[in-house]
């Protein structure tokens, strides 16, 4: 099949736009964002990032128009292009604050239970368990496996809190040590210390709803497509 001379032009544009993306300093137009959305320019993923990122980091009264197209238009890019091109740019972003991975997850519907494993197996459990109730475009028996291995990972994390007894004025006695190091009445199955909440494997009550909204999307997926 040949190559449409549209098609050339389209990749020669691309080609310019990775080069001045290059650049610090230079941020597209509304017009060339409309442009690289509407023809799904992959390969600038990493590059509009930076832009999106530079932007958020600025105080918002120093802010131009252009800093702002990057706010509004970089989500609107993720959910152009290619999902498979847009998981990479998000999960592999190395230097991205997890509040705005975790935003952009949810903004984007960017929920990909394999690459929320592997940021588990590197110890990153906030950021995976503040996205377990995100919904994914759609499913296909693969991701029903994948998210069956995240549910089942998140249940065996370690034990981190502990039982113990402990001395105090008044006598010795029982009481649940959390993660945090906080002592608690032995029966607590989460720490009662204010901002803490952690049960023994350092989760709250309100990351474990989210595990349960997970494994009912599991069940209801296995009635589905098996």
């Amino acid at each position: 099949m040949g190559i449409s001379c549209e098609q050339l032009r389209v990749e020669e544009l691309r080609m310019k736009y990775e080069q001045l993306l290059e650049s610090a300093t230079v941020f597209p137009t509304l017009s060339n964002w409309k442009f690289i959305c509407e023809n799904r320019l992959e390969g600038l993923g990493h590059l509009l990032f930076n832009k999106y990122l530079t932007s958020l980091d600025l105080d918002e009264f120093d802010r131009d128009e252009l800093h702002q197209v990057a706010i509004e238009q970089f989500p609107i890019y993720l959910q152009s292009v290619d999902r498979l091109y847009a998981l990479e740019v998000v999960y592999e972003y190395r230097n991205a604050p997890e509040r705005v991975i975790i935003d952009l997850i949810r903004q984007c519907q960017l929920f990909d239970a394999a690459r929320l494993c592997e940021l588990l197996r590197q110890g990153r459990v906030e950021l995976v368990m503040a996205v377990l109730d995100v919904y994914q475009p759609e499913y296909e028996v693969d991701d029903l496996q994948a998210m069956r291995t995240l549910a089942s990972t998140i249940r065996r994390l370690p034990r981190l809190g502990r039982v113990e007894e402990r001395r105090g004025v008044f006598g010795s006695g029982l009481k649940y040590i959390c993660p945090n190091g906080h002592a608690n009445n032995p029966d607590c199955e989460y720490c009662t210390h204010s901002g803490c909440g952690q049960n023994a494997q350092g989760l709250t009550a309100d990351q474990i709803k989210r595990l349960e909204l997970l494994e009912t999307r599991i069940t209801a997926l296995t009635h589905i497509l098996e």
